[in-house]
């Protein structure tokens, strides 16, 4: 099974976040949005309930096939770390092949994230554009010794302007 998963805090979630979606099933199985319980990343700003956070994207999904809330962050205590979301969707979606999209504006702070080595190791990246910008940046990213990082150059999603267009062209990022 081909599995892709977004996490983050989806407040609110929108219409670019379902296009990621759409895009990722075009070429995989299952799609799972993963609502963070506390983001390490903004510890302290206020966020929506859990409770209504899940009812929206609930709402934005709901004609959707193949796309699945799974509520393993937000059901959690604590600090949510990526490195144990994909522990658990190892665990729980064995055998898989495992692809987590992230947004252009984690790219550059990947390097900073809890167990980037495992990550990296356990599962692909795939980032999204927010504006359209090409990644110019991204051959400075270094990402564990033997992790390998592909990045699609061009798959536009913005907020406003929703999948204004793809360009199927890849950049490969290797660490070390």
């Amino acid at each position: 099974m081909k599995l892709y998963f977004l996490g983050g805090s989806f407040d609110p979630p929108h219409l670019g976040h379902l296009k990621i979606a759409e895009f990722c099933l075009k070429q995989g199985d299952l799609f799972l949005f993963i609502p963070t319980n506390k983001s390490p990343f903004k510890l302290n700003q206020n966020i929506t309930s859990a409770k209504h956070r899940l009812k929206m994207l609930t709402l934005l999904t709901a004609q959707m096939n193949n796309i699945k809330i799974d509520p393993f962050e937000i059901n959690n205590d604590g600090i949510s770390y990526t490195y144990k979301t994909i522990e658990y969707l190892l665990a729980k979606y064995n055998p898989c092949e495992l692809i987590m999209a992230i947004g252009q504006d984690h790219l550059n702070a990947l390097s900073n994230w809890k167990n980037i080595n495992y990550i990296s190791k356990n599962c692909k990246i795939l980032c999204f554009n927010r504006d359209g910008s090409i990644l110019e940046n991204a051959s400075n990213i270094e990402i564990g010794t033997d992790g390998e990082l592909t990045l699609p150059s061009k798959v536009i999603i913005n907020n406003s302007t929703i999948a204004t267009g793809i360009d199927t062209g890849a950049l490969k990022v290797t660490g070390g």
